[in-house]
């Protein structure tokens, strides 16, 4: 007898959020999430860059943000 899986496509899980104070722990959260799922990046002063889709976009916001190489924190949300 097969398995049935139910699935709800109805159903939305929470956003993903964490604080990333390290460029390895960015880079987790990038790889990590689901394929090809926009994220975005909110910064210490209260900026955000949304849509992000690769890894080029993140490295490109940080460093029009003057923050490359994360001496300040940064939250990644996906």
């Amino acid at each position: 007898m097969p398995n049935r899986v139910r699935t709800d496509s109805d159903k939305t899980s929470a956003p993903s959020t964490r604080t990333c104070y390290l460029l390895k722990d960015l880079y987790d959260c990038i790889r990590n999430r689901p394929f090809n799922k926009p994220f975005s990046l909110q910064h210490e002063d209260g900026s955000v860059d949304e849509a992000l889709k690769t890894e080029q976009d993140m490295k490109n916001a940080l460093w029009r943000r003057k923050n490359p190489f994360l001496q300040r924190p940064v939250v990644f949300k996906c």
